[in-house]
């Protein structure tokens, strides 16, 4: 499978997993015992309820909500519910991952786009940021190994500060240099050992400073 695909695939297994009881418990909240037949059932498209079960048990239900369902009820029931619940670019989000879900569904053969992929995991990310830590986590490794190759922080930061301190040595070690370069020249009428010695010390650390840099 394409590797990008696959983790949006799994990113949407992670949302779905948050927003499946979220959404049942918010809509039961508001609707009690009505919560699915009021709530999902008649306000669901034709085509989106197709398969759904009239009723049952909660459990049984909640598993039959995809990542498509969730998103597409929260937009529905945005401005009678969630609205209240989350902020204005929550919807954003919720609309943006409907658009995601579509072309991730409609993918093919071709994986996504680095850029593509790392945006849908953000959104997920920041989607779920006030309703599961342990899955925001998810969804951050997830965006940070499309980014970065890696599920840990970025290195960037750290490589940056090799290259300020192979820098900082460069400058010393030219400054080394250039005082000991008058030292070397008084010391030279004195003898070639002496001026070689000189040239050894100025060169020594300039030496060391370029494989600090590489």
């Amino acid at each position: 499978m394409n590797p990008n695909h696959r983790r949006v695939t799994e990113g949407l297994h992670v949302l779905t997993g948050v927003l499946a009881p979220y959404v049942a418990r918010e809509l039961r909240a508001k609707l009690a015992d009505e919560w699915w037949p009021r709530g999902v059932f008649d306000v669901l498209y034709e085509s989106q309820r197709r398969d759904l079960p009239a009723g049952g048990e909660d459990d049984a239900l909640i598993a039959r909500l995809d990542a498509a369902r969730c998103l597409l009820l929260m937009d529905l029931h945005w401005n009678d519910l969630f609205r209240r619940k989350l902020s204005r670019e929550h919807r954003t989000w919720v609309k943006e991952l409907m658009a995601t879900r579509n072309k991730w569904a409609h993918a093919g053969l071709v994986d996504m786009a680095d850029e593509d992929a790392w945006r849908a995991l953000d959104t997920m990310t920041r989607l779920v940021e006030q309703m599961d830590a342990e899955a925001t986590e998810r969804l951050r490794a997830l965006a940070r190994t499309v980014r970065y190759g890696t599920e840990g922080p970025s290195t960037s930061a750290g490589l940056a500060g090799s290259a300020g301190s192979a820098s900082s040595a460069g400058s010393t070690a030219a400054g080394s240099g250039d005082s000991a370069g008058p030292a070397g020249s008084t010391a030279a009428g004195s003898g070639d050992s002496t001026s070689s010695a000189g040239l050894a010390g100025s060169t020594g650390p300039a030496d060391s400073a370029s494989s600090v840099g590489s």
